[in-house]
């Protein structure tokens, strides 16, 4: 009986190490899984970076594009400043007329 008895016993445990043998293979497979999953997210993600804008680069570009803005607003502004200038002389404008194009903004001229 005492022969039976350790049959038994190791039938139980080999059913139980086979049960865990693959229980241990699925969750292997599973982590292969995950871990392929996780090196698309990384390669993903460093591609993401590549073409990323950073704050530091988009605010130097906006100063930048400030300043051309600024520049092509003053071009602007000084034709305007000849326009009313001839047509005050041609006295299509009033003094007072005159003055009000200057004062106006972006850039107002002070009349004294």
């Amino acid at each position: 009986m005492e022969d039976e008895a350790k049959k038994e016993i190791l039938e139980a445990i080999n059913v139980f190490s086979s049960a865990v043998d693959k229980q241990f293979g699925e969750i292997k497979s599973e982590m292969t899984e995950m871990k392929s999953e996780m090196t698309e997210m990384k390669s993903e993600m460093t591609e993401m970076k590549s073409v990323m804008v950073t704050k530091d680069f988009l605010q130097d570009q906006l100063g930048l594009l400030k300043g051309d803005l600024t520049v092509m607003m003053r071009g602007e502004n000084k034709k305007i400043i000849a326009l009313v200038e001839i047509m005050e002389k041609k006295q299509l404008l009033t003094r007072d007329e005159a003055r009000a194009f200057y004062e106006m903004e972006p850039f107002p001229k002070l009349m004294i």
